[in-house]
């Protein structure tokens, strides 16, 4: 089993998130140092990081606007992806807006990002496009969720059942629960510390 420790990110993280950031995300569509120290200083944004073998591998950003809270960014690396990472990352942030009072999440993904299956099978729903949202002829989905419901879906048979976000973490290929601050365990190879 795998241990994943998820936590708030600090200001020793921007090299590790930087770094992830350069991996995921071409140079004109990465955040700035200051943008993520900003962030991680901001009361009304919650930064997380996922860390594997004692090293950052993923990190999140979702900001609180009102009744609404937008995932700003999600990114995994490559070796790390297909594990739970993202799902966990956002069931974390999800759960954070919601005891805050948010009411719904947003987010934006390129049309053609693969992530937009992951988007829809947590919850979210596409909304519109923005046109050329990441440059010319780069256009968004702007997708939405409701947090006043819970998403659920059954858990593959042999999953732990009844753990919350201290317990195992969701597969990106299976859905969760996720309603005021839980996540169900659905993968029993994904320990969170």
């Amino acid at each position: 089993m795998t241990e994943v420790d998820i936590r708030l990110a600090g200001v020793a993280d921007l090299p590790a998130i930087l770094a992830i950031e350069s991996v995921c995300f071409d140079e004109d569509q990465q955040w700035s140092k200051s943008s993520w120290r900003y962030d991680i200083g901001d009361d009304s944004t919650n930064v997380l990081v996922a860390v594997m073998d004692g090293a950052v591998v993923a990190a999140s950003s979702v900001h609180l606007a009102g009744l609404t809270a937008d995932l700003h960014t999600i990114e995994t690396l490559p070796q790390w992806r297909g594990i739970g990472l993202a799902t966990l990352l956002i069931a974390r942030g999800m759960a954070w807006a919601q005891e805050r009072g948010a009411t719904e999440m947003l987010l934006e993904v390129r049309v053609g990002n693969p992530a937009q299956a992951l988007y829809a099978d947590l919850g979210f729903t596409p909304l519109y496009e923005r046109t050329n949202y990441y440059g010319p002829g780069l256009n968004a989905v702007v997708m939405r969720r409701s947090l006043n419901t819970a998403y659920r879906d059954e858990a593959p048979s042999g999953a732990e059942r009844g753990v919350g976000l201290a317990g195992t973490a969701g597969h990106p290929d299976h859905a969760s629960e996720v309603t005021s601050g839980s996540l169900a365990p659905l993968e029993p190879h994904l320990r969170v510390k």
